[in-house]
C-alpha cells in the first residue's frame, strides 16, 4: 500500500515542497523504512526527496537514520522560518482588503458624476478655498503639509502611514500638482463623501483604525484628476474618458509626453 495523498501533500507542505538532504524542488515522498522491511504508510516514515538524492541515498540501509535526521531538521527549519512574518502577512492581508478595488473606483465614479456638473464648474477655488485654511493651502507639496491637509479635510479617518502619505505626495507631483491649493480646488468636494463612506462603514462593523486617509485621497484623485488616473489606472481611464475630469489632460501635454 503507498502513501495516501493526503499524506504526501502534508509532508510537502512540512518541508515547504524541498527535499531534506538538498533543498531541491521536484520532490517525492518516500518510505525512509521500505515497505518490503515492513515499513508504514505513516508520516512518521516518510521523507521528502528528490530523484537524485533518493537514488543516492534511499537504497542504502545505512543511511536511514541520516535520512530521518535530516528531514525531522528540515521540518524546524521550515516551521520556524517564517514564523516571524506570519502577523506581518495577516497584516498586509488586511491592508490589501481595505484598498479600493477597480469596481470601487468604478462605483464612486458613477457615484460622483452624478451629483457633479463639471460644466458648471468654473473655479472650484472661489467656492472652496474659504473651507481651508490659507497658509495651509499656498504649502508646497511635502510628507508634512500634505498629511497637514489630510487631518484637516478628513479628521474622521484616524490613520494615515508615513509610507503611504509618501507615495501620495510622489504622486501628485509628477502629475502636476505643487502646492496644497492645487490638491484642494479637486478634494474639497470629496470631504462630506468620505465622511459618509466612513461611517457606512463603521456601521457594517468596519475598523477605520487601519484605514489611511492617503487611500481616500487616492480614489478622489483618480476620479478627478485625468493625469493622475492616466498615471495609476490606465483600464478605468479608458472606460471613462471625456467623462467627469474636474483635472482634464490637456492635448498638447499628451503629445508632448509621447
Amino acid at each position: 500500500m503507498a502513501f495516501l495523498e493526503i499524506t504526501k501533500l502534508a509532508i510537502k507542505r512540512k518541508a515547504h515542497f524541498a527535499c531534506c538532504l538538498c533543498r531541491g524542488v521536484g520532490v517525492e515522498i518516500h518510505h525512509i523504512i521500505p515497505q518490503a522491511d515492513g515499513g508504514p504508510d505513516t508520516e512518521d516514515n516518510a521523507a521528502p526527496l528528490c530523484p537524485s538524492c533518493h537514488e543516492t541515498y534511499g537504497a542504502n540501509p545505512t543511511k536511514r537514520k541520516f535520512i530521518r535526521e535530516a528531514r525531522d531538521f528540515w521540518f524546524e527549519i521550515c516551521a520556524t522560518r517564517y514564523a516571524a512574518d506570519a502577523g506581518r502577512i495577516d497584516t498586509i492581508h488586511q491592508m490589501l482588503q481595505l484598498l479600493p478595488t477597480k469596481t470601487d473606483m468604478e462605483q464612486m465614479i458613477s457615484r460622483v458624476s452624478a451629483t457633479i456638473d463639471p460644466s458648471a464648474v468654473t473655479d472650484v477655488s472661489e467656492a472652496t478655498d474659504a473651507s481651508a485654511p490659507s497658509e495651509l493651502l499656498n504649502e508646497p507639496i511635502t510628507d508634512v503639509s500634505v498629511k497637514a491637509y489630510l487631518r484637516f479635510m478628513y479628521g474622521c479617518l484616524v490613520h494615515c502611514g508615513k509610507d503611504t502619505t509618501s507615495i501620495l505626495v510622489a504622486d501628485a507631483l509628477d502629475v502636476g500638482h505643487t502646492n496644497i491649493r492645487s490638491l484642494h480646488n479637486l478634494l474639497s468636494l470629496s470631504r462630506g463623501v468620505v465622511a459618509e463612506l466612513a461611517q457606512e462603514r463603521r456601521d457594517a462593523g468596519d475598523s477605520m483604525a487601519n484605514v489611511s486617509d492617503a487611500n481616500i485621497v487616492q480614489l478622489f484623485l483618480a476620479i478627478f484628476d485625468e493625469a493622475y488616473c492616466i498615471k495609476k489606472h490606465p483600464n478605468v481611464h479608458a472606460k471613462y474618458a471625456d467623462k467627469h475630469w474636474m483635472r482634464p489632460v490637456q492635448k498638447n501635454d499628451l503629445a508632448a509626453s509621447n
